[in-house]
């Protein structure tokens, strides 16, 4: 450990440049201020004094890693001693040298929190970068400091006050890190709640987690359905390629966006289901026809308009979305579907057509729009068992959908 200390002393001389301000610093200050090599070597010094005996292999590892930090520290200061005296000569503060590094880079670079802070004072830039791109808050990352990072946490949560997406912009390509919190709630959290998509966006671009939670424990789903942001759900559901989320109540996410408010979530929900091959619940049902199903009227309608293709989409016992809106009764929503292209004469795998579910309804108003441009032979299918949509009107207990059949021509079968 001789040699250690050594070392820290020969580091006195060597950063006696390392700070530079507006104001003169005698050679006790400076010595003071650069007392050692950097937070992160002084770490591994006191890890490795630490280590047991028989952890031979690790200790040999603790001790190239020190080495190989004592070299860049050396060349740190090197670089210092020469750009300093060029610093001070002319007066700027961001003047750079042959790789691009500025004096507040290299300083950070050493992990010297109060030789950092006094360079802060004369207002460096700190989004100048190298030749490499990296800047000052990469270098006090490698150092192990904090003065850089705090300066920017105090301004990234100004930024999040003022609700200002270019600062907060400018402030990650100074290296700032998209998840830092916010009086403790996750950026992104804080972009759906404001309704701020350009916000969003920016995070998401510079890496932030989609895994993140709200401090009472609400998931960043939750909130993009909650506050109804199409855009920042389907980002969230692509980021963690899940789309069958439980809520906090317990309900899956598709639950929750039945209603017509819902129609863009519930498209983008439907987006992502589609990329991710899972437009199927575990028993067959197709996502789509639950929509149809369960959905507001002007929800489904919205939805349907959004995915044409679904309009075909089968589910484990071959029934189409338009088989679901007659079942359901639903004569508005049956009209806008075979408007937008939706089969009429398809069967399901029981045979049954969508006559049959219409008049299994009960809804006058559906049958009647089936009925109004049936062909014969879906006035007169059977099911698998023989049975036509008189049967179906009878299960229903319906006489004015017996009546409605008898009108169009269907002849009861003994079957029924």
């Amino acid at each position: 450990m001789h040699l250690l200390r050594l070392h820290k002393l020969l580091c006195t001389a060597l950063m006696a440049y390392a700070v530079w301000g507006a104001q003169a610093l005698d050679d006790k200050t400076l010595i003071k201020l650069t007392d050692h090599g950097s937070t992160r070597l002084a770490e591994m010094e006191r890890e490795l004094e630490e280590v047991d005996k028989e952890q031979k292999e690790y200790a040999n590892e603790l001790k190239r890693g020190i080495n190989e930090e004592n070299r860049r520290c050396n060349a740190f200061k090197s670089a210092i001693r020469d750009l300093a005296p060029k610093v001070r000569k002319s007066g700027k503060i961001d003047l750079k040298d042959d790789k691009g590094r500025t004096l507040l880079m290299l300083v950070a670079g050493l992990g010297n929190d109060t030789a950092t802070e006094m360079v802060l004072r004369d207002s460096p830039d700190l989004m100048a970068m190298d030749k490499d791109g990296r800047v000052a808050m990469d270098y006090e990352q490698m150092g192990g400091g904090t003065a850089v990072g705090n300066i920017l946490k105090d301004r990234w949560n100004n930024a999040f006050t003022a609700n200002n997406a270019d600062e907060i912009q400018a402030l990650l390509d100074c290296g700032a890190n998209a998840d830092w919190p916010v009086n403790g709630e996750p950026p992104l959290g804080l972009a759906i709640y404001t309704g701020n998509d350009t916000l969003f966006n920016i995070l998401t671009m510079h890496g932030a987690h989609a895994g993140n939670r709200m401090s009472d424990g609400t998931t960043l789903v939750e909130m993009a359905v909650k506050f109804n942001n199409a855009n920042a759900l389907d980002y969230l559901l692509g980021a963690l390629s899940e789309t069958e989320i439980i809520f906090s109540d317990g309900i899956p996410v598709f639950r929750h966006l039945m209603s017509e408010d819902k129609a863009d979530c519930l498209s983008a929900w439907i987006d992502q289901a589609l990329s991710q091959k899972k437009m199927q619940t575990e028993d067959g049902t197709s996502y789509f026809c639950l929509v149809i199903r369960l959905a507001d009227t002007a929800c489904a309608i919205k939805v349907a308009t959004n995915h044409l293709k679904l309009l075909s989409e089968e589910d484990a016992e071959g029934n189409l979305p338009l088989h679901e809106a007659a079942r359901r009764g639903d004569a508005a929503l049956y009209r806008e579907l075979v408007k937008l292209g939706a089969e009429v004469e398809q069967k399901n795998s029981r045979g049954e057509t969508v006559l049959m579910h219409a008049a299994l309804s009960g809804d006058a108003d559906t049958l009647a729009a089936v009925l109004e441009n049936i062909s014969p032979e879906l006035l007169n299918a059977t099911d698998k068992d023989g049975h036509t949509a008189h049967y179906y009107a009878k299960l229903a207990k319906d006489p004015s959908a017996t009546e409605a059949l008898n009108a169009a021509g269907l002849q009861p079968q003994k079957k029924n």
